[in-house]
């Protein structure tokens, strides 16, 4: 973005005229001078100005070419900023949602599993059949899945959310020569 706010000043100050300036300076270098031993010093200045005047709109087409970037350039960055307040609240509202519906989930399990635990003894017992602890165990192993895709998604969210914010994975500090124990730098 700042690139482009440098190409449009660019573009305005070559609007603008040029001011040169030069000064020479040395001895002259007539052989007959030498002979008589007078080498005379010289020395010379000028000022040049180059003024743009006719360049057939290609100035001012520059100019809005480079305003036009510029424009580009903040409306990039304005999506950029956007894109990432967008990925960081709805990253933060699935934490919110995912974080209740865990606890939930684990007490259905819960319930499940007690209700399988129950339902064994009443098959052993005789007064339940086989096929009743089936179905209860597969419920159980139905709400089992729910839990560990509530946990993945949850864990998958939190990483989003890392990722959102700025951070990255090789955020793991580098091993220092002080860090390793003493036995390895003796040897």
């Amino acid at each position: 973005m700042l690139a482009g706010f440098r190409q449009q000043e660019a573009a305005e100050l070559a609007l603008l005229p040029d001011f040169s300036i030069s000064i020479a300076g040395g001895r002259l270098g007539d052989q007959i001078l030498s002979l008589l031993r007078l080498n005379p010093w010289f020395a010379t200045a000028g000022i040049g100005v180059s003024i743009p005047i006719y360049e057939g709109g290609a100035l001012r087409a520059k100019v809005e070419i480079a305003t036009a970037q510029q424009a580009q350039a903040v409306a990039r960055y304005g999506s950029a900023a956007l894109t990432a307040f967008r990925e960081v609240e709805n990253a933060l509202a699935n934490e919110q949602l995912l974080a209740s519906r865990v606890p939930l989930t684990s007490r259905a399990l819960a319930s499940r599993t007690s209700a399988v635990e129950i339902a064994t003894v009443q098959y052993r017992a005789g007064r339940r059949d086989l096929l009743w602890v089936a179905q209860l165990q597969t419920e159980q192993l139905a709400t089992q899945g729910v839990l560990i895709k509530l946990l993945s998604a949850q864990g998958a969210n939190r990483i989003r959310l890392h990722l959102a914010l700025g951070g990255s994975f090789d955020a793991a500090p580098a091993v220092t020569l002080s860090a390793l124990p003493a036995q390895v730098g003796s040897q």
